[in-house]
């Protein structure tokens, strides 16, 4: 599924659970989740990265192969709402370069390590998720205006081609 907000493209991985007993609730820790602050952000191998320690939800945050210069500042985090089931999962949490390129990056569980899945979450201040087209909802304030309360981490299915 695509979305175009704010003159970018964004690509949600919406796929079925492996079953609905896959899916993989990573923690019970209780705590929020905030994009990660610009400052933690690395660029290493070829993409950017974060590491993810908050109890019981613990991963990394990953852009896709680029490199458009030292990260400046968050610019929003975006989540699909799905219709059918009213759960909102986690598309991007993007940030401007200094050179004022955009990067998406997208959060990785450590409970299923290289598995796609989707990050169903919990807004914990809606008033600042504004809608957009295609059932996505977008916060653009501060990182922590953004914070999720993490809920479950759903594996997606990968069907391989004969």
């Amino acid at each position: 599924m695509r979305s175009t907000t704010r003159g970018r493209t964004i690509v949600l991985i919406v796929a079925g659970l492996l079953s609905s007993g896959m899916a993989a609730a990573a923690g019970t820790g209780g705590g929020t989740l905030a994009c990660p602050a610009p400052h933690r952000i690395v660029f290493s191998a070829g993409a950017y990265s974060a590491l993810e320690a908050t109890v019981g939800w613990e991963g990394e945050w990953r852009s896709a192969s680029t490199q458009q210069g030292p990260v400046a500042r968050f610019e929003s985090a975006l989540v699909h709402r799905d219709a059918s089931t009213g759960d909102d999962k986690l598309a991007a949490c993007t940030y401007e370069t200094k050179n004022g390129r955009l990067i998406d990056m997208a959060y990785y569980s450590s409970s299923a390590p290289g598995r796609l899945g989707n990050l169903v979450v919990r807004l914990v201040e809606p008033g600042h998720w504004q809608p957009e087209p295609g059932g996505f909802l977008e916060c653009a304030g501060s990182a922590q205006q953004c914070r999720m309360v993490p809920l479950r981490f759903e594996s997606l299915r990968v069907r391989q081609i004969p």
